[in-house]
């Protein structure tokens, strides 16, 4: 059943929290994984969005967000 569209405003809390958690995920990442390959980190934020219980992840997002961990300037330097 649907419940029809909804407004920004309507959303924006939810939006928030789902930002929140891929964040979290990311930077958990970015940290455990500084230096690894793009496989090791894909798996590795695959298992932290999970994690965070977020599961409907586009691939191409998060192949995007492995990119960018992975040319990421070494963080614990």
């Amino acid at each position: 059943m649907s419940m029809g569209p909804r407004s920004y405003s309507d959303v924006a809390g939810e939006l928030s929290v789902y930002a929140a958690k891929i964040e979290a995920a990311v930077t958990r990442t970015r940290w455990a994984c500084a230096g690894y390959t793009y496989d090791e980190v894909k798996i590795a934020l695959g298992t932290a969005l999970t994690y965070e219980g977020v599961t409907d992840v586009l691939p191409q997002v998060v192949d995007e967000l492995t990119r960018q961990i992975v040319e990421a300037p070494d963080i614990h330097g």
